[in-house]
């Protein structure tokens, strides 16, 4: 008859909850500062500011069909 082998002893298990805990703290403050640095720098390295002329642009591609139609029906 096959034994069943023991099970992780408890500094084991504790020396790998520890290990995971420590290991989801980083995640998430390196998810904590990446968002926040989206939000405050990545906008303004990546996106040009928004003119007059460029906020048609940054509508939905209708309004600013719509906007643009309008602006050649005036002239």
């Amino acid at each position: 008859m096959a034994t069943v082998p023991a099970g992780p002893d408890s500094a084991t298990v504790r020396k790998a909850a520890f290990a995971s805990a420590v290991g989801n703290t980083i995640e998430l403050y390196d998810f904590l500062i990446y968002g926040t640095a989206a939000a405050v720098v990545f906008n303004k390295l990546f996106f040009p500011p928004v003119t007059r002329g460029s906020v048609p642009c940054s509508r939905s591609p209708r309004s600013a069909s719509a906007s643009w139609r309008d602006r050649w029906e005036r002239a």
